[in-house]
């Protein structure tokens, strides 16, 4: 009888674990909420417009020949000029603290700086050379630039932003000398050139404003500066003279910017 007892509680308490299973109380799952978000860390990628300023200085070094001493007027020359420039960017952010963001961007852009003196800076006859045929002249042509820059920036609030860059910046630069027809300077009955045609690296800085606009876009206006040291040209000798020139070459670039963070 007893054992017939203790069954009958079993079975019973089985019976019924089920359903007070079902009674008990269920824990909640655990909210984790959202992660802010930033509009600023990640990749971006975008256009730009704006203007660049060539700042060039065409030095005539020496004269081969019986052209001359080089110190006479003119020398050097400014060959300065301003060019409507429209290029690309992509960069990518980071936080670094909570006001600090730092990234790396490359950019490249076409511009069309081109400039020529004449006659040649030191001629010492300014008049020559001018007898019916071209004239003495000297050029300067810059075509496509490019960098890959650092950039820190400091958040003055949530959606404004102030930076600074800088870097390696590449130009394209040619150069012409023409010493025209017309006897004097050049000598008579002939025409000679001298070109060259490189992509010279440099450095820039500059800095600029940028703002969190929405639906992921990012607008800025910046400025730079760059400087891409010299290049040279040599006329070779005509009948009279040769000259071997000194190009520097430096740019200021303003420009207006709208990119896309993915």
């Amino acid at each position: 009888m007893k054992k017939l007892f203790v069954a009958g509680i079993a079975a019973a308490a089985l019976w019924g674990a089920p359903a007070l299973a079902a009674d008990m109380p269920t824990k909640a799952p655990v909210y984790k909420a959202a992660a802010p978000y930033d509009p600023w860390t990640g990749f971006y990628a975008g256009g730009s417009i704006g203007a660049r300023l060539s700042k060039v200085d065409w030095l005539s070094d020496t004269f081969t020949g019986a052209g001359g001493p080089v110190g006479g007027p003119n020398n050097p020359a400014s060959l300065d000029d301003t060019s409507f420039r429209v290029g690309g960017y992509i960069g990518y952010n980071v936080r670094i603290a909570p006001a600090w963001l730092a990234g790396l961007e490359g950019d490249i852009a076409w511009g069309d700086n081109k400039k020529s003196v004449s006659p040649f800076p030191g001629t010492p006859n300014p008049g020559a050379g001018t007898g019916g045929g071209p004239t003495n002249v000297d050029t300067v042509k810059l075509g496509w630039d490019g960098s890959v820059r650092g950039r820190l920036g400091f958040l003055v609030n949530p959606t404004w932003l102030v930076y600074a860059t800088g870097g390696v910046a590449w130009q394209e630069i040619k150069t012409n000398s023409t010493c025209g027809t017309g006897g004097g300077f050049c000598g008579g009955g002939v025409t000679v050139s001298g070109t060259s045609s490189t992509t010279k690296a440099g450095w820039t800085v500059g800095g600029g404003v940028e703002t969190a606009l929405p639906g992921n876009w990012l607008a800025r206006a910046e400025y730079r500066y760059a400087d891409f040291g010299h290049v040279n040209n040599t006329l070779p000798p005509a009948l009279v003279v040769g000259i071997n020139s000194t190009i520097n070459v430096k740019t200021h670039t303003g420009l207006f910017g709208l990119a896309y963070k993915f």
